[in-house]
């Protein structure tokens, strides 16, 4: 069973480093993970610590990306922002998967009633502006952390759900299933371990795109000033360099640099996971 993984797993790398973009972006977010991971080990400065004598000076060794308005020395606080966009991108990621797999295979499998009901909620979603709901929910219930990435998780769901629906309706059909059904198997059983892992490769790819998305969500709801004001991040440090823009660009720079590299990356990381996951281009 191990050498099956293990040759599974190769195999996916091999055709995953053909892609040498994709490669490229997986290190860049690997370097961002272990930046964020380490942030309390390598930040030269307390990234909260105010300095007024030392405003908007200009990158030099003893503040590598210079400081902001309050003399914050701005390369330690990007290192704390990496944590925010991480935890925000991956968790609200995870919670759209989650809700967008149950939805779409309870909707693909049984069909019928339950099919038009759960496709019904989908098309809400779909028609209602997503990021102009989740203003109103983040004015309504507050810009904490957790309701930021909890709103972006449950407004994301329904391109998975739809995904997982297709997905499911194309594999609920097959032979083998039928004789899954013809053992006794139940249908969680062949919910779980008979469609679910070959109608899962393209929500793992969207999932990759989601992260993407969330991160540039938040971004964007704290550049607007409705991000959590009690913690970094690097749309909050763009909303407070803005009318410092011609003073001290470095402010601006450094966190937009860092947004375009990890939004980039994990789109790339998304066509990688494609050419490797999608049975029909692996047969190329």
């Amino acid at each position: 069973m191990l050498k099956k993984a293990y040759e599974k797993i190769n195999s996916f790398w091999k055709i995953y480093n053909k892609n040498k973009v994709a490669v490229g972006g997986l290190m860049i977010v690997y370097f961002f993970i272990i930046l964020a991971l380490s942030a309390p080990i390598i930040s030269p400065y307390d990234p909260f610590k105010i300095n007024l004598a030392d405003r908007h000076k200009p990158p030099s060794r003893e503040h590598l990306m210079g400081t902001d308005e309050f003399g914050r020395d701005v390369f330690s606080r990007i290192i704390w922002g990496s944590r925010i966009s991480m935890i925000i991108g991956f968790l609200a990621a995870g919670i759209s998967t989650i809700l967008g797999i149950g939805l779409g295979s309870i909707s693909g499998y049984y069909g019928g009633m339950i099919d038009d009901i759960i496709m019904r909620i989908v098309d809400i979603f779909m028609v209602i502006p997503t990021f102009f709901l989740i203003l109103i929910i983040i004015a309504l219930f507050g810009s904490s952390m957790w309701n930021v990435m909890v709103v972006i998780g449950i407004t994301s769901w329904p391109g998975t759900a739809r995904i997982m629906r297709a997905q499911f309706l194309a594999v609920r059909e097959k032979e083998f299933i039928e004789a899954a059904k013809a053992l006794g198997a139940n249908d969680f059983k062949i919910i779980l371990f008979h469609i679910l892992p070959n109608a899962i490769y393209p929500v793992v790819v969207n999932a990759s795109l989601q992260i993407a998305g969330a991160i540039l969500t938040e971004a964007s709801l704290s550049f607007l000033g409705l991000g959590d004001p009690s913690k970094i991040s690097w749309g909050l440090m763009l909303n407070r360099a803005l009318q410092y823009m011609r003073q001290s660009w470095w402010q601006t720079i450094f966190p937009g640099i860092c947004i375009f590299l990890l939004v980039f990356s994990f789109n790339v990381i998304g066509d990688g996971l494609n050419d490797a996951l999608n049975p029909r281009l692996r047969e190329r």
